[in-house]
């Protein structure tokens, strides 16, 4: 009698833990990121920063090395399934830097992604756009 209740309950909970979690937008279900999306996404964010390292002011060397001890601030804005906005943001001591993820999260060739230093620099607002095709980072320029 044990048997078929233990099934019964692993069954249940390994078909839980496969579900997406769910937001709501304008009354609407929309499916959000598993945990390990999340974590990538968060990899995403610091191969940013490390591409940029060096260039044109956009991150030090120290705070590169910061960043990667020291989790950042995270915020997700969901516009429809698996697609939105997702902000990572390190505060540094002269400076905040925020690596931003747009578009589908889970698709390379149709997410944007950007860094944004502030105070604002003239010289640093967008540098995605001098990405070789080589790098790490894949985006889909706005027309």
């Amino acid at each position: 009698m044990k048997k078929p209740l233990l099934l019964t309950a692993i069954l249940a909970m390994l078909m839980l833990s496969g579900c997406r979690g769910t937001s709501y937008i304008n009354g609407r279900p929309c499916d959000t990121l598993y945990d390990s999306e999340l974590q990538k996404m968060q990899s995403l964010a610091v191969a940013t920063l490390k591409h940029n390292l060096g260039k044109d002011n956009v991150i030090t060397q120290a705070e590169y090395q910061t960043a990667l001890h020291t989790p950042p601030k995270f915020e997700i804005i969901y516009y429809a399934d698996l697609i939105g906005r997702a902000e990572y943001t390190w505060n540094f001591p002269t400076r905040t830097t925020t690596v931003v993820i747009q578009g589908e999260f889970l698709n390379a060739e149709r997410r944007l992604v950007f860094v944004s230093i502030q105070p604002q620099q003239p010289d640093v607002i967008d540098v995605t756009h001098k990405l070789p095709p080589s790098a790490p980072i894949f985006h889909e320029k706005r027309k």
